[in-house]
């Protein structure tokens, strides 16, 4: 039965019986697929074998010909695709939203004083944790100005992030001043929110916003909150895609805070509510807010709402 090399590296050569011929092809394509390799002969016959196997070898030369353009041909196909989606992606990061943040100047590293922590516990999906970063993100908004025309006024504002594995960008765009664009939504609006994730949120914020900005363990315990609401369907800081790992004391009180908050909540005892909203991007953080004052901001974000609006109408017409 004759057989074929199949050339693993400069040192590794796998001898496979090729039995019928009509297999080869076959067992060739599947060579490049796994192995990134061409089939040969595994020996050269002599003698009455010989002419028996020119034919065969010919055959097996015009196979490999075509394997090899077929596989050129994919090859290129595949380099063009991952292009034409990276040209893509770089297309959705865009200078376009409606309105500008940036991080506060009042700030450092993003966070409100006093309100910046490492050390919260956060379950990963297979088992063991880490140790995720929190605090009250302490930002600056605008509205966005044309290109080359004074910036507008800039307002401090505080959020939380709506993302945990996304960071968040504040480039220099050279047709305006720093800061990067974010789009205004209605948190109502906002992917995997339920009308019950929205009313929770507003009581939430409502009633506790305030006092997270007053130390780490308020800050950690508001984010933990939020980052339930949005990634699991039952707020229980327990079970499903967000859990809290609880081997140090820090998570532990977070832990307890955010628990004494769902009570207050789920028992009536916060009837207060707020309206929130979203500064979203696809190249950066979610935030999840208020509508930063003065009066000329809120309008601002109010009007950039109006026209997501009328976008919408226009094309389900």
């Amino acid at each position: 039965m004759p057989k074929v090399h199949l050339r693993l590296s400069r040192f590794y050569v796998l001898r496979l019986p090729l039995s019928p011929d009509e297999n080869f092809f076959q067992l060739s394509v599947l060579a490049w697929l796994k192995f990134g390799c061409l089939l040969r002969p595994a020996s050269q016959p002599t003698g009455s074998a010989e002419k028996k196997m020119t034919r065969k070898h010919k055959r097996v030369e015009e196979m490999n010909k075509h394997l090899i353009t077929t596989m050129l041909s994919c090859l290129i196909l595949v380099g063009l695709s991952n292009f034409a989606k990276a040209t893509y992606y770089y297309d959705n990061c865009k200078y376009d939203g409606n309105v500008v943040v940036r991080d506060s100047s009042a700030s450092s590293g993003y966070y409100l004083s006093g309100t910046k922590d490492t050390d919260l516990q956060v379950e990963k999906q297979y088992g063991g944790y880490n140790n995720i970063s929190t605090g009250t993100l302490n930002l600056d908004i605008r509205e966005k100005t044309n290109p080359g025309s004074n910036p507008a006024s800039w307002y401090n504002f505080q959020a939380y992030c709506l993302e945990m594995n996304q960071t968040a960008k504040f480039d220099t765009n050279p047709t305006d001043t720093y800061g990067w664009t974010y789009q205004t939504s209605s948190l109502a609006g906002y992917s995997g929110i339920s009308s019950s994730d929205v009313t929770f949120l507003g009581k939430l914020w409502a009633n506790a916003f305030e006092t997270s900005k007053t130390g780490e363990v308020e800050a950690a315990a508001f984010q933990a909150l939020v980052w339930e609401t949005v990634q699991d369907s039952k707020i229980d800081l327990d079970d499903d895609n967000f859990d809290l790992y609880r081997t140090n004391g820090f998570t532990k009180d977070v832990y307890a805070l955010a628990n004494e908050w769902i009570d207050n909540i789920n028992n009536g005892i916060w009837t207060d509510t707020v309206d929130l909203y979203v500064l979203k991007d696809h190249c950066s953080q979610d935030f999840i807010t208020t509508v930063p004052e003065p009066t000329s901001m809120a309008l601002a974000l109010v009007g950039g709402l109006m026209l997501l609006g009328r976008g919408r109408r226009q094309r389900i017409a």
